[in-house]
């Protein structure tokens, strides 16, 4: 039996995840080395301030508290019979199905960063929308603005625009940076770049290898895509009442980041009992974390239905 795992193994998976996912390929990793996470997170701003002679500077502390959270265990198995691995096409057709499956994990975790909800999936992570939640009220924007008509695209464009503008302050108030990232739903993208492009200069497009990614601000603006079901991952009724959102994210390790115990990792090939099995382990742990309260934003309210 041939033993096709290794480096060059493992590239292709994570080539073929990125393919699906690209906006994910920014996205900082701190490894922990611990399904369990813990550490402190600022629920509070604090500053210095005044005192008069001979009078002491009020005692002012930074205001925290412990934050914890355990990592997901992402994965699959390549599972193929030996006699085919033999055959002189068994590699392409163990390829195939590798990056079948690496796709297939690629939406899963995609959708997770956004969806995902350890209180209804306890197999998975808390993503965007329940972390958001529990920001500061200032992180989250609500637009209540119509955008289901052509006529209405056109009416509220620059009330949408100053949203956005908006979220971007929010953000980089919080973290004296602007944010990496803004994530929308698939067919919100074309109605931002019909209702934008018109203004020179704020609505532009960027190279980020072979695809060509567009930008509002100077950041890009990606749309977030499909889960396994096909369904878009923000999709129309995202917010749950008819409408959807746009999120934004300032990536680093003090900012939005994932958490991994170790690297994706394939095991070495094994053969099940039944002696004509070859089965590959390939795991990943992993969980999002917004480290800086100020570091996502999240609008809502925009109505496409």
């Amino acid at each position: 039996m041939v033993k096709r795992t290794g480096p060059v193994f493992e590239k292709g998976i994570v080539q073929a995840y990125l393919n699906i996912g690209p906006w994910q390929k920014a996205i900082p990793v701190v490894t922990n080395e611990s399904l369990s996470v813990k550490w402190r997170r600022r629920t509070g701003l604090v500053g210095g301030g005044n005192r008069l002679i001979n009078e002491p500077f009020a005692d002012t502390r930074s205001v925290t508290e412990d934050a914890a959270m355990v990592l997901s265990l992402y994965g699959f198995y390549v599972t193929m019979d030996t006699e085919l691995l033999d055959e002189p096409d068994g590699a392409a057709a163990q390829a195939e199905q590798v990056q079948a499956q690496s796709e297939g994990l690629s939406r899963q975790v995609c959708n997770d960063f956004i969806n995902g909800d350890e209180g209804t999936n306890p197999k998975g992570f808390s993503g965007m929308k329940v972390l958001i939640s529990n920001l500061p009220a200032r992180q989250r924007i609500a637009a209540n603005l119509l955008f289901d008509t052509p006529a209405n695209r056109k009416s509220n464009a620059f009330e949408l625009l100053r949203i956005l503008q908006t979220g971007v302050m929010r953000i980089q108030q919080g973290t004296g940076m602007k944010p990496d990232l803004m994530l929308v739903e698939d067919e919100l993208l074309p109605f931002l770049a019909d209702g934008f492009r018109q203004n020179q200069g704020i609505w532009t497009t960027q190279k980020d290898g072979d695809r060509v990614v567009d930008t509002l601000f100077g950041i890009p603006v990606e749309p977030a895509g499909f889960d396994l079901n096909q369904n878009p991952i923000i999709g129309a009724n995202h917010d749950g009442d008819g409408r959807t959102s746009v999120y934004m994210f300032k990536w680093g390790p003090q900012y939005v980041h994932y958490v991994q115990k170790y690297g994706l990792r394939t095991g070495k090939p094994v053969l099940l009992d039944d002696q004509v099995t070859s089965r590959i382990k390939v795991d990943w742990a992993l969980a999002p974390r917004i480290k800086n309260d100020f570091a996502a934003v999240r609008i809502t309210g925009i109505d496409m239905t």
